[in-house]
């Protein structure tokens, strides 16, 4: 569920939510937030790109960008989210989710 000035929209709603975040940020000159739940966010700029943010505060920083709406499913965005949500706070780097696995 994507939540948007007051108004809940279902996952496959997504680019019509991004079109309207869009129109706003573009009248007002600043990014807009939506709000998809458990610390998930996904920002829309003035342009139409659109990227997944989560609240996971760590060491002064409060949030951090998963990726992007294009690569990034919102099913996969929220795992990461719970995920680095979990490290922050057991006290570990949330990035550190995000970092490439080396074998």
């Amino acid at each position: 569920m994507i939540r948007y000035k007051g108004v809940e929209f279902n996952d496959v709603d997504i680019d019509r939510v991004r079109a309207i975040a869009t129109d706003e940020a573009k009248r007002t000159g600043k990014p807009q937030r939506l709000t998809c739940g458990r610390g998930l966010l996904c920002m829309v700029n003035d342009k139409g790109f659109a990227w997944w943010v989560v609240k996971a505060p760590y060491q002064g920083k409060a949030t951090f960008q998963i990726g992007s709406l294009c690569s990034v499913t919102i099913t996969d965005a929220h795992q990461a989210s719970l995920a680095m949500q979990k490290l922050a706070k057991s006290g570990s780097d949330p990035r550190d989710y995000l970092a490439p696995k080396t074998p």
